[in-house]
């Protein structure tokens, strides 16, 4: 054969003890001017039913460009890519360019469907029996493609790349992107062809999408199933939205939903890649890989829509049907470009990817990584404290919020206090949850009455002109849970990411923790309630989800994101969990932060979390260990959700001896963003022992935010 690359694997990191530890190690497959050929690029990738290994590329023998002569080879290993045959040509077409490979494995047949385009102008196609050994002769299948030029009058024509994929009704499924150009790839558009034969025949799909904007000339494409049967395309495109696009069909063929932007998923102008990672005994598993270069950071990018650097390739993972990407890792910091994925029968995740080269190209390796989920979700497990939080373990985009903080109190007293006697929150008063309704500011708390043993909490209600000097409303409390025993406590309301209040269908959405304190079993359920005006509520839900306290709740697309404080047993951690309608929760299988700061003396509660350009950010409190018997505020922020840095200041709002009301607690918090970029807190606080009374009062702060040079 052609030649034989070295198959030493370049670097193993964590060597796994057991299957749940990371696990990463990377081998380079093929490296530029091996062979006789200038250069290995477009990889492709899949598993065959029999666990072996296809890896596939184009190998450029006279230039690096688009239209050399090329040709398809194909490396196989039997042994989960520990090693690999020697490179086989399976496609070639003379001078002629044979560009964009892509296999599909049959998982009803076993047989490896391929695809491959010559000269961007016509699609072959053939298939292997003997896992990938041997391949019958390529038979053209253009004509899938004619009828397409009634709606797009295409002269380029290029499959995937990457891999296609059989949907659950057998359908085989290959993304195509198109060209009115000759040898150009400008304009474009993006449609699919399928078979629903095995690969006997071939027929066009709708067009997708087309330039020009808000897209932009949108081209190579990657396919998945949904859990629910739907399919979603991930797509390359120029747009100025720097984001990858997303569109919908319920069978992958019609009914493409309009195209939208992933504010999750940055687009450097490259190919990506998006695998289902199925997990044992799931029920309507939701949870996908994605990889593809995250080089939003490089400054050289700014203001340039048609080019962008491709580095740092970024891996994550989707519990939720690719509605949002809280995990991740970064599998190669520098030049990288073109991935494709797939997954072993044992989980072992393998991502094929371009690294190496000059200015931002990646041409000079094809470097293949195994990994596993346990190495994706290391980072968004790492609990950073603030030893961790130097400058250069912290991502770049997060820095500038990790900075000291200055809230300044703007008010000579609480901004509300306990009730009179014999009022429904005369002895505790705490929870501020708070929102601008109808250009007012309202907020909502907890208040109790009677001793400390019996208490029950229902919901106040106070509002304000200017967030500063609140009034009671008349008809105080507002809620109460109905049974005189159980409390609702914590209340939050569904906003959108930048904590902005969301509406659904005219109503306001409230989940709340309850619990009866008289019980003595310190249980707490999550519960929700809705309510047109914010003063006439519903009855409350059934209980949602156990040990659940102080939820944070925002909806971004179609998904719900909840962190909250699981207090299921000492000390109190933090966890985040997602939901599609806001009642059926997945809980992610690990707390997200635990009491392990120096400051943190023990337990965490209370998460408050919005996002602020593009970064979220989670205020909390804890007991402070260098005041005993006080809480303080802390901030931990992220690029994800999952993945949470502690400010090295922490904590960054603490009680002031000054003011009695509040010399000892600060805690359980609501905040808002400003129009002017500035922030505005609100916590309930307690005065000093003895605490004849829980929590005192309720008082707010505000902080400018950072400065541009932080």
């Amino acid at each position: 054969m052609l030649f034989v690359l070295s198959l030493s694997l370049s670097f193993s990191v964590n060597v796994a003890a057991h299957a749940d530890e990371p696990k990463l190690d990377k081998t380079d497959l093929f490296a530029a001017g091996q062979g006789g050929y200038e250069t290995f690029r477009v990889p492709g990738i899949v598993v065959t039913t029999e666990g072996t290994v296809l890896a596939y590329c184009e190998a450029r023998r006279n230039s690096r460009s688009d239209w050399a002569d090329i040709e398809v080879l194909l490396c196989r290993s039997t042994n989960g890519g520990k090693t690999w045959s020697p490179p086989q040509r399976i496609a070639d077409s003379g001078k002629d360019t044979v560009n964009n490979p892509v296999a599909i494995v049959d998982r009803d047949t076993g047989r490896i469907h391929y695809l491959y385009c010559i000269n961007y102008a016509r699609c072959y196609y053939m298939y292997s029996d003997d896992d990938g050994v041997t391949f019958n002769k390529p038979t053209e299948i253009t004509t899938a493609c004619e009828t397409l030029k009634e709606d797009y009058d295409w002269h380029v024509l290029a499959t995937g790349p990457g891999h296609g994929i059989q949907l659950r009704n057998g359908r085989l499924l290959v993304p195509v992107w198109l060209s009115t150009a000759t040898r150009f790839h400008r304009p474009s558009a993006v449609s699919v062809i399928y078979s629903d034969d095995h690969g006997k025949t071939w027929h066009p799909g709708e067009i997708v999408c087309e330039h020009p904007e808000p897209l932009f000339n949108p081209s190579e494409t990657v396919a998945v199933e949904l859990s629910d049967g739907r399919v979603l395309l991930n797509i390359r495109s120029e747009n100025r939205a720097y984001r990858r696009a997303i569109s919908i069909s319920s069978d992958g063929a019609t009914g493409w939903s309009p195209v939208q932007f992933d504010e999750n998923l940055y687009e450097p102008i490259c190919m990506a890649s998006l695998v289902h990672l199925p997990q044992p005994f799931a029920d309507n598993d939701q949870t996908f890989v994605f990889a593809n270069p995250y080089s939003e950071s490089n400054p050289n990018l700014h203001g340039k829509h048609n080019f962008r650097y491709r580095e740092n390739v970024t891996v994550r993972l989707s519990y939720d049907d690719c509605n949002s990407w809280p995990a991740s890792n970064v599998l190669e910091q520098g030049t990288s470009g073109y991935t494709d994925l797939a997954v072993g029968p044992d989980g072992t995740i393998y991502c094929i990817y371009e690294r190496g080269g000059e200015k931002g190209m990646a041409f000079e390796y094809l470097t293949l990584a195994r990994f596993n989920r346990a190495w994706i979700e290391e980072k968004s497990e790492t609990l950073a404290d603030e030893g961790d939080n130097s400058s250069h373990s912290v991502p770049r985009e997060l820095q500038r919020w990790l900075q000291p903080q200055t809230w300044t109190r703007d008010t000579d007293g609480p901004v509300l206090s306990l009730g009179e006697a014999g009022e429904f929150d005369d002895t505790h008063i705490f929870a501020p949850c708070v929102a601008e309704l109808d250009g007012t500011y309202h907020l909502w708390y907890s208040g109790s009455t009677g001793t400390v043993a019996q208490r029950v909490f229902d919901l106040g209600l106070a509002t304000s002109n200017d967030g500063r000097q609140f009034k009671k409303f008349a008809s105080n409390p507002v809620y109460q849970f109905g049974d005189v025993k159980h409390s609702i406590l914590t209340a939050t309301l569904l906003r959108n990411p930048d904590g902005s209040l969301l509406r659904e269908n005219d109503n306001l959405r409230m989940w709340f923790s309850s619990t009866d304190f008289s019980d003595g079993t310190g249980k707490h359920a999550l519960y929700e309630t809705n309510s047109p005006d914010g003063i006439h509520w519903n009855p409350p839900s059934e209980p949602l989800l156990k040990d659940v306290y102080a939820p944070t709740i925002i909806k971004e697309g179609d998904v719900y994101r909840m962190w909250y404080t699981d207090v299921s047993s000492d000390p109190w951690v933090f966890r985040s969990a997602t939901s599609l309608d806001g009642r059926q929760w997945k809980v992610h299988p690990r707390a997200i932060l635990k009491p392990e700061a120096n400051w943190e003396k023990s337990r965490l509660f209370y998460p408050t979390v919005l996002k602020a350009d593009g970064v979220y950010l989670l205020w909390y409190g804890s007991y402070w260990s260098a005041r005993p018997n006080t809480t303080a505020i802390g901030l931990a922020a992220s690029i994800g959700g999952l993945n949470w840095f502690r400010n090295a200041h922490n904590p960054v709002l603490k009680p002031d001896p000054a003011h009695p009301w509040e010399s000892h607690y600060t805690t359980s918090q609501s905040v808002i963003r400003n129009p002017d970029g500035s922030f505005r807190i609100w916590y309930a606080s307690r005065k000093k022992p003895p605490f004849v009374n829980k929590y005192f009062a309720i008082n707010t702060a505000t902080w400018t935010g950072p400065s541009v040079s932080e």
